[in-house]
């Protein structure tokens, strides 16, 4: 059985217990928004398989 951890509308806050909180997790989902793009960074500490996001493709285009 895979067990799947789900996160939702991060925004701008990485949490320091996810990783503790997801360790027993095979996938880690985030579904929602991602409002800083160094949020991303702190997400590689997890084995984060699916992301989907609205809000930083609206970022990544305001960097342009």
């Amino acid at each position: 059985m895979t067990r799947i951890g789900l996160l939702s509308d991060t925004h701008s806050y990485f949490d320091p217990r996810f990783k503790e909180l997801f360790a027993n997790c095979d996938e880690i989902w985030h579904a929602g928004d991602i409002g800083d793009i160094r949020v991303l960074d702190d997400m590689r500490q997890l084995k984060l398989l699916v992301l989907y996001m609205e809000i930083l493709m609206m970022l990544q285009l305001e960097q342009s």
